[in-house]
Formats: structure tokens, sequence, C-alpha cells
């Protein structure tokens, strides 16, 4: 994300949002509001073609990492 996101121009802050009084941020149970971001780190639509490719593994890779780390894919 660190990567695809421009903070200054993808990112939107959202005051005086409802939440729940589980919230921990919550000051005050009977005003149970909070604030919210939105990232918006997709990639950039108008860079489709020149934008880089998603990195990902061959699928002979992930099988090895799984036969390997059996623990973490149960």
């Amino acid at each position: 994300m660190g990567t695809r996101c421009d903070p200054k121009t993808r990112t939107t802050i959202l005051d005086h949002c409802w939440s729940a009084r589980i919230d921990t941020m919550v000051t005050d149970p009977a005003r149970p509001y909070n604030s919210r971001i939105v990232v918006d780190a997709c990639r950039p639509y108008e860079r489709l073609d020149s934008f880089p490719k998603v990195a990902q593994s061959s699928r002979e890779l992930a099988a090895q990492v799984r036969v390997k780390y059996p623990e973490l894919y149960r």
C-alpha cells in the first residue's frame, strides 16, 4: 500500500462517523462517534497501461511453500 498510494491525493479523512460503545477511541459512550480514513491504494485507472505489474509467485513456488510450512495454511 505504501508504494501505491500518494497520501496527499489518495486519502480522505471522515469526521464524526457513527461508531459503537465498544470502540476504544470513543470518549463519551453517549455520543459514539470517531474519525476514519479512506485510503485509495488501487492501481490508477489512467495509468493501467504503464503501471507496474502485480508481483505474484508462480504456482510451483506457492506449492513448495505450502509443503514446507503446512502449519501456516490450515
